[in-house]
């Protein structure tokens, strides 16, 4: 916002992703936009970084030492099984991931057992979006909105979050796996997007239905099961 920086001292660095720093000739970056303080901006410290997509170097990954992951690229990221993906070392670190547009689904188990792991955000992602099997099984999460550009949530997805109290679901969500919330115990509010025509939470049950076959997909200890719910 206007005077965002006003009065920043000497000496006060400024912060952000790396390959956002450039140069002040060039659009786009901070440097550029921020010319005034065209000193005070540094990148962000990074603590690790790699490749992390289904065909190698399609997705790169960067971790800063601030505990933000980011992933980049085109296409799938890789699968993983529960203790092998590259940033495994790092996960306790790990507190906020985000996901750049053109990547188009998160890997089995990638975030698995990120327990500070607090958001995910998708950066001007407007395509379709697959969460795989387990891929944030585990973390951190007090509440989770599933952006409407996601499409399918796999098994075990969102399972084993301890603090998970909420849960949001989007209006492009057409695809709910088995146990996507499993041993998420204080688990007490469900919502879906009205928009969504695959599912819905009809009469604040504060639950998740599948609209054509009335079948109650998720629910949780405050659901209220509606009449019109025929099955289980």
């Amino acid at each position: 916002g206007d005077d965002a920086f006003a009065n920043n001292k000497d000496g006060r660095k400024i912060y952000v992703p790396d390959n956002s720093v450039g140069n002040s000739s060039t659009d786009g970056t901070y440097k550029h936009n921020w010319s005034a303080y065209e000193s005070d901006i540094e990148a962000l410290p990074k603590t690790a970084s790699g490749n992390c997509g289904e065909n190698g170097n399609d997705c790169t990954y960067t971790l800063y030492e601030n505990g933000l992951l980011v992933i980049s690229g085109t296409g799938a990221m890789a699968n993983y099984g529960g203790d092998n993906q590259p940033w495994k070392d790092y996960r306790s670190n790990i507190k906020s991931v985000v996901i750049v547009n053109g990547v188009t689904t998160i890997g089995d188990a990638a975030f698995m057992a990120c327990s500070n792991l607090a958001t995910v955000t998708f950066d001007g992602n407007s395509q379709p979006v697959i969460f795989n099997q387990y891929a944030f099984c585990g973390c951190g999460f007090t509440s989770v909105t599933i952006p409407s550009n996601v499409t399918s949530i796999g098994d075990f997805t969102f399972s084993g979050c301890p603090n998970l109290t909420e849960v949001n679901i989007g209006k492009g969500v057409t695809s709910i796996e088995h146990h996507a919330f499993n041993s998420c115990p204080k688990l007490t509010t469900i919502t879906v997007d009205t928009k969504n025509t695959k599912y819905d939470s009809r009469d604040n049950c504060n639950a998740i239905i599948e609209t054509t076959s009335n079948t109650l997909v998720l629910g949780c200890k405050d659901t209220f099961i509606p009449n019109t719910a025929t099955s289980i």
